[in-house]
């Protein structure tokens, strides 16, 4: 159990594993949604990969982003179109700039909590996560709502800034003091080097993975954690989210991570705060869930 203490970020996950929300109760209603979801999804979206939650709530990615999810505090910019499901008249059509704490449609929230930063989304929301028996002057009550959304970018708070562009300056520092070659920065802040690309397809972050891997601190070299894997990318700290789908199946990876992307500022067994981390990975299966 202490592999999938480090490794793991403890935040809400989908497909297959624990929901922040309540599982869809056994009644008529809930269950008929349900299943028309299903159905729509089958119909109308058969070639997008689809993700279903325990709650009832599904979502379809047409265009995987590779930034982290928005964050409680942080500004997201969003282009956004909501309708009830089968409606050609959206009761909603704008660009947002706000934060995900202030949206206010529960289900809505869930779905831009567990999906990449740059993801183009169609989610489908059951009524007792959008407007439940009330509804709106736009919204029928008991209406399964659809939503189609590009999350375009996500603002960074103040003290988050601050820390990642500390975090920069300490492992460009590393890498220039041992000679280090051919290390990317991906836009989201992370270095890394592809020691090894694979064979096959890249996984996506909802992919089940299999992986090798061994984490030390960046300041000391003092490895605190080594071993095998096999979980959802989705569920994994942020760096290593992003790094794992930049390789294929037999690929090797170094990953260079500012703590922002890693375990923040919090302590942790083995783990100062605020630490920059490397994390060496083999890639050894990647498995669809949808």
């Amino acid at each position: 159990m202490k592999k999938l203490y480090f490794l793991f970020l403890l935040i809400p996950i989908i497909v297959l594993l624990n929901s922040c929300l309540e599982p869809a109760e056994e009644n008529t209603l809930i269950r008929d949604q349900i299943i028309k979801i299903d159905q729509h999804i089958k119909t109308y979206y058969p070639f997008y990969p689809a993700f279903y939650d325990a709650s009832g709530i599904a979502f379809v990615v047409k265009k995987f982003g590779d930034l982290p999810p928005a964050r409680i505090g942080q500004t997201m910019q969003l282009q956004i179109e909501g309708r009830v499901l089968e409606s050609t008249n959206p009761f909603q059509d704008e660009t947002l700039n706000t934060k995900l704490e202030n949206i206010s449609v529960e289900g809505l929230r869930f779905v831009l909590n567990n999906v990449m930063t740059g993801s183009e989304v169609v989610a489908f929301i059951p009524s007792e996560y959008a407007f439940k028996e009330i509804g709106n002057a736009n919204v029928p009550p008991n209406s399964i709502v659809q939503y189609d959304f590009n999350l375009l970018s996500t603002q960074l708070s103040a003290s988050e800034l601050s820390r990642l562009e500390s975090d920069t300056l300490a492992i460009r520092q590393y890498i220039n003091e041992n000679n280090l070659e051919n290390v990317i920065r991906h836009p989201s802040g992370l270095y890394y080097q592809i020691e090894e690309e694979g064979s096959g397809v890249n996984p996506n972050v909802y992919n089940r993975v299999g992986f090798e891997y061994s984490g030390k601190l960046m300041v000391n070299g003092v490895v605190f954690d080594s071993g095998a894997l096999n979980t959802l990318v989705f569920n994994l700290i942020d760096g290593i989210k992003i790094g794992l789908p930049l390789i294929k199946p037999g690929g090797r990876i170094i990953l260079y991570i500012p703590s922002y992307l890693g375990y923040g500022e919090e302590d942790r067994p083995g783990i100062p705060g605020d630490s920059n981390l490397i994390f060496e990975i083999e890639l050894t299966s990647s498995t669809s869930t949808n």
